[in-house]
């Protein structure tokens, strides 16, 4: 069945490189409580990057311990937790994280700042 878009806002957004789940709400307080930076509502990811990255680079330091004592991007500081990092085949890594702020590709601009090429998202 179809439903009136009127009725129904978007959660969030999915750009046009990022597949996943669009919640959608009819619930005006629920989706500020979501979206405002104030709350801190974690978000979840799973990105696929370039390179093996389940062990600590060539300046000793992993990418959890990276993201957890806050990455530096034009927009300011920002913590983020890896729940896992998996091998790949062809030298790629599937890593699961976690943010507490949904900046605009801020998932985007803290892989891109620990020195990631993100492959998916």
């Amino acid at each position: 069945p179809w439903i009136a878009v009127t009725e129904y806002h978007p959660v969030g957004q999915l750009d046009l490189n990022t597949s996943g789940l669009l919640l959608l709400s009819r619930d005006g307080k629920l989706r500020h409580k979501l979206l405002s930076p104030v709350q801190a509502v974690p978000r979840v990811y799973v990105a696929v990057v370039k390179g093996d990255v389940s062990s600590p680079g060539a300046e000793g330091v992993g990418l959890e311990q990276k993201l957890s004592s806050d990455v530096r991007t034009w927009e300011g500081l920002f913590p983020g937790d890896v729940f896992s990092v998996e091998p790949l085949p062809q030298n790629r890594s599937k890593v699961t994280l976690m943010v507490r702020e949904g900046r605009y590709h801020m998932v985007r601009k803290l892989l891109l700042m620990c020195g990631l090429s993100l492959l998916e998202l």
